[in-house]
């Protein structure tokens, strides 16, 4: 199942009547370089979990560069969701997981723990902090995404190496040896 629902009020995952009681796993994702490595790692544990997979990619509106905060329009969040579609079908095409994708804005970490309550999710997925100035920048202002998940709700939360630049020139020196 491949939906791509409304930013903010997000209706819960749609189900097939014969799995009311299914689990969910909870994929947050930026759209960068890291965010097909958590697709495939959420995927693999909903298929183990047979659970569905609810796709969050959160717009942290920004702020710090603006005197006032840009509003972002829900048609500007459908033009977003609509450029992430092609790479989440991509990332779990080899899969038989049921997914959702929604687009929302403010921090990250807040409006993930706000949906794995919402959806009561088993499980939460996101990407490592990546390295340099502009992400210190940004965990100055907002704080670490998985490191505010893991201390600030209580749901399991994996978090996935892969596409940090530390994580990829640690596994070329791994295979080079």
């Amino acid at each position: 199942m491949a939906d791509i629902d409304g930013p903010r009020d997000v209706p819960p995952v749609r189900r097939a009547s014969n799995s009311a009681s299914r689990p969910i796993v909870l994929a947050g994702i930026d759209g960068g370089a890291g965010s097909a490595p958590v697709l495939r790692a959420a995927a693999r544990l909903a298929e183990i979990s047979e659970a569905d997979v609810l796709i969050a990619h959160v717009v942290d509106n920004p702020t710090m560069t603006t005197a006032a905060p840009i509003a972002l329009t829900e048609s500007t969040l459908h033009c977003i969701e609509a450029g992430l579609f092609p790479d989440v079908v991509e990332a779990l095409m080899d899969t038989t997981v049921r997914w959702t994708l929604v687009t929302l804005t403010g921090n990250p970490a807040t409006e993930l723990m706000r949906l794995a309550d919402d959806h009561a999710v088993s499980a939460i997925v996101v990407g490592a902090d990546t390295p340099g100035w502009t992400s210190h920048v940004r965990r100055f202002s907002t704080g670490s995404v998985p490191s505010r998940l893991a201390h600030e709700q209580r749901r399991p939360v994996v978090v996935i190496p892969e596409g940090c630049a530390r994580s990829n020139k640690r596994s070329k020196q791994l295979t080079e040896s």
